[in-house]
């Protein structure tokens, strides 16, 4: 039986947050979504989907930003790039 110190519940932006910090520092942990991680983005979103916020507040930690000014918007975060691996 595996004993995990943290159950995180939604694959989020915030979740994968929490879960790149938890594995970071060496704590077992699962996350929990409904379907495969960014099921609902990759499924349930149209194409043209960008972010409006300034790129800073849209990085992943951990995921290497795009060398645009972190003031700009249109999202850091390409849907096809980030799940490509997945």
């Amino acid at each position: 039986m595996t004993t995990l110190d943290t159950v995180i519940v939604g694959a989020s932006q915030a979740g994968l947050g929490v879960s790149y910090f938890l594995q970071r520092d060496g704590c077992k942990h699962i996350v929990f979504d409904r379907g495969r991680i960014g099921e609902s983005w990759l499924a349930q979103r149209w194409d043209s989907f960008r972010l409006n916020t300034p790129n800073f507040m849209n990085v992943l930690p951990g995921f290497p930003t795009t060398g645009q000014s972190p003031m700009a918007s249109g999202g850091v975060m390409n849907r096809s790039t980030i799940f490509s691996d997945t």
